[in-house]
């Protein structure tokens, strides 16, 4: 399955930040970021968010 630099992928912030919720994101925690719109989820959110994206991914490849 390719990858491409706009895909969605799995960061460690390394500076604080706020989610795309406004929730703060402290430096060293694991996130989902989007490149294309720079934001970012985390939790339950995010974990979702990367399985629906695997599985779209899969689908166009197949």
């Amino acid at each position: 399955m390719a990858r491409y630099g706009g895909d969605p992928r799995w960061i460690i912030t390394k500076y604080p930040a706020n989610d795309r919720n406004g929730h703060f994101i402290p430096v060293g925690t694991r996130a989902f970021y989007y490149p294309t719109s720079r934001r970012m989820l985390t939790g339950a959110e995010a974990e979702q968010a990367s399985r629906d994206f695997e599985a779209a991914r899969f689908d166009e490849s197949v």
